[in-house]
């Protein structure tokens, strides 16, 4: 199983973004000022918000999955170790000052 293609969940947020802001548009330009109109602009602002969060919620999700399981998480080979991803250096040898 190959790793899931960012390419297509672009296109489907960017789809969804472009439909929300497009349909917000048209209410505020050509829609009349109706409770109804109201409902649903905020309905689609917080769709667009909800789609925004779950994309960069997921991709930190699957980052961190990814740098603690290695690509085993999609199917591959671990490429990073298990455990702490940054190694630390003895004192005195490079590491951090303390």
């Amino acid at each position: 199983m190959d790793r899931p293609s960012w390419k297509h969940r672009r296109r489907v947020v960017f789809g969804a973004l472009i439909f929300c802001a497009g349909a917000i548009g048209y209410l505020i330009g050509a829609g009349d000022d109706t409770v109804l109109h109201r409902a649903i602009a905020e309905g689609l602002a917080m769709l667009a918000a909800g789609i925004i969060g779950s994309y960069v919620f997921g991709a930190a999700w699957d980052d961190r999955n990814v740098m603690v399981h290695g690509d085993r998480v999609h199917g591959g080979r671990a490429t990073a170790p298990v455990g702490d991803p940054l190694p630390s250096a003895p004192p005195g040898e490079g590491g951090p000052v303390g």
